[in-house]
């Protein structure tokens, strides 16, 4: 139960969970297993060769998670997560000044 399914189940709207990286499970193939065994993820390549781990956050399934992140897939990345992450740096930066 990741940050994905807790902000969706919050504003009962449909999220995706997307990492850089794998924070739990074992891969097998394209897939991401869970403790008993059971998919909880998949692995998407992307143009670049980057490896993302998607898994399904609220009302959405795994198959939808993954056409939605194939179509917000850009150059640099997943488009949202870019601009999520530019604009979080961007405020970390005016926060440190402040202090």
């Amino acid at each position: 139960f990741g940050l994905a399914c807790q902000v969706g189940l919050a504003l009962d709207f449909p999220t995706i969970g997307v990492a850089k990286r794998r924070l739990f499970g074992t891969v097998e193939g394209d897939k991401l297993l869970g403790a008993s065994g059971e998919v909880i993820g998949a692995i998407l390549t992307t143009g670049l060769g980057r490896r993302l781990y998607v898994s399904v956050g609220h009302m959405i399934s795994l198959p939808d998670a993954l056409m939605v992140v194939r179509r917000c897939t850009g150059k640099e990345g997943v488009i949202p997560l870019a601009i999520a992450h530019r604009l979080a740096r961007t405020k970390l930066s005016a926060l440190s000044r402040i202090t």
